[in-house]
This record gives C-alpha cells, sequence and structure tokens, in this order.
C-alpha cells in the first residue's frame, strides 16, 4: 500500500467510484428531478404559482434525506466483504480513501445540490410567468430569497446541515447494511432522548417549563430563532462545530478499524 498522499491516486478513486455507482447516483438524480417535475405538473393543472421561498425550504429539508442516500451509496464498499477487499487492494493508502469519500459527501454534493435548487428557481420562476398568476409574497425574486436566507442572522440556520450530514457519514460506516434508514433511527431516538435535556435547560436559563415543544430544534412561530440560538448566540455555533468534528473523528477511527 502506498504510504504518500497522491492527487493522482486521489482522481482515480473518484473515476473508481464513479464506475461503480454511476447508475446508483442517476437513479438518485432521477428521484430528484422526478419530484421537481412532479411540484410543476400539479401546479400546472391546479393553475397555482410556486413560491420561490418555498422551493428553496422544502429543497434544503429534502437536501438532507438525499444527503443520507447519497452518502450510504458513496460508502458501498464497505456494504460486503468481497467489494471491501476489491477497494483496499487498490494502489492507494487509507488517508485518500477517506479522504475521496469525505470530498464526495460534504463538497462535491452540497454543491451540486444547491446549484440545482439555484436551477430549480430559475425554472420556476419561468413557470409562474406562463401561469400569469400574480404572485402575493414578497419572495417574489431569485435575488431577494437568496440575500433573506444568507442574511448574517438566518444563515445559523443552516448550519444545521453540517452535524446531520456527519450523522449520516457516521453512519454509512458504522452500519455495513440499511445504513440510511438504521442511522435515521438512531437520529430520531437521540432526539427522543435528548428532549428532557433540553426542557430541562429552557427551565435553568429562562425560568420557563414548556413539554409541549423540543426547544433545541422546534421553530417558535412568533420568534425568528430557536429558544438556545436566541439566548446564546454562539451555542449553535460551537455546538455544531464539536458534533460534527467529534463524529468525522468517530468516522475515522471505525474506517480504520473496518480496513486493519
Amino acid at each position: 500500500m502506498k504510504t504518500t498522499f497522491s492527487i493522482n491516486r486521489l482522481l482515480r478513486l473518484f473515476r473508481n467510484d464513479w464506475a461503480l455507482n454511476y447508475k446508483k447516483y442517476g437513479l438518485l438524480a432521477l428521484c430528484v428531478i422526478g419530484l421537481t417535475a412532479m411540484t410543476y405538473i400539479g401546479s400546472a393543472f391546479a393553475k397555482a404559482s410556486i413560491e420561490l421561498y418555498a422551493v428553496w425550504v422544502l429543497g434544503l429539508i429534502a437536501m438532507f434525506f438525499f444527503q443520507g442516500i447519497y452518502t450510504a451509496t458513496v460508502w458501498s464498499e464497505f456494504t460486503s466483504k468481497k467489494r471491501t477487499i476489491s477497494l483496499l487492494t487498490l494502489p492507494v493508502n487509507k488517508s485518500e480513501i477517506f479522504t475521496q469519500k469525505f470530498i464526495s459527501c460534504f463538497v462535491i454534493f452540497p454543491i451540486l445540490y444547491v446549484l440545482y435548487l439555484l436551477l430549480t428557481m430559475k425554472l420556476t420562476t419561468i413557470h409562474n410567468s406562463f401561469l400569469d398568476i400574480e404572485l402575493e409574497n414578497k419572495y417574489t425574486s431569485i435575488s431577494f430569497v437568496l440575500s433573506d436566507v444568507f442574511s448574517s442572522y438566518k444563515l445559523i440556520y443552516l448550519l444545521g446541515w453540517l452535524p446531520i450530514a456527519s450523522i449520516f457519514f457516521w453512519g454509512a460506516i458504522h452500519f455495513k447494511k440499511y445504513a440510511f434508514l438504521k442511522t435515521l433511527a438512531s437520529w430520531l431516538t437521540g432526539l427522543f432522548l435528548l428532549w428532557p435535556i433540553a426542557i430541562v435547560l429552557r427551565l435553568i436559563i429562562t425560568g420557563e417549563y414548556n413539554n409541549e415543544i423540543f426547544p433545541l430544534v422546534a421553530y417558535v412561530e412568533n420568534s425568528e430563532a430557536f429558544f438556545i440560538i436566541q439566548a446564546y448566540p454562539h451555542f449553535y455555533y460551537y455546538l455544531s462545530a464539536f458534533v460534527s468534528l467529534s463524529l468525522l473523528c468517530i468516522s475515522y477511527l471505525k474506517f480504520k478499524e473496518k480496513t486493519i
């Protein structure tokens, strides 16, 4: 096995990954495009416009699920012993394999997906113009939507993608089969277990008791921020960074364990 890091070998890993999984990637892309097309067709039949802000928000929510499926596909070599051995016998080192998976999940996928969302928003404006319906919502231009979403205040919500992507990354390495479903189940179980902790935190910080919502994740309609973020703006930055880095470190250790 090679011991030094090589960009050329890293590029070969990307080509190898594409050769093995291009059908799965194509199927995932068709699912994304199919859902978009169904939305346009339904809107056309109902003669109802599609709000740009809704396209962006719902697209980001769907991104979490597609991220999980994509990540599980990227790590699909570890779903069978034969494919794992085939990967490890390539003339590359372990750091190059891990780096290729990391770049695929944390760089390539989000960039391609966001570009697709921007294209979808452009198509939505064209779609709405054909319907000739006057929009009452203020979010009628792409630039207005993006300036609002990427404002310094709301940008912290988008950081929620990083720990979730890290969770799926960890799950794809940790679980041999059905990684996406098992990771999703583990994540939801973890949130349920954190519920009482969140309630206690709210009680300690504000003196208010509320068992009807989950203060760490529930959106409060009359405010523009999550409770914890509102009370301690930097808490979310530190929490996201800590969770993401911790999961990536655990993922790397698990990866090393599997490739011994």
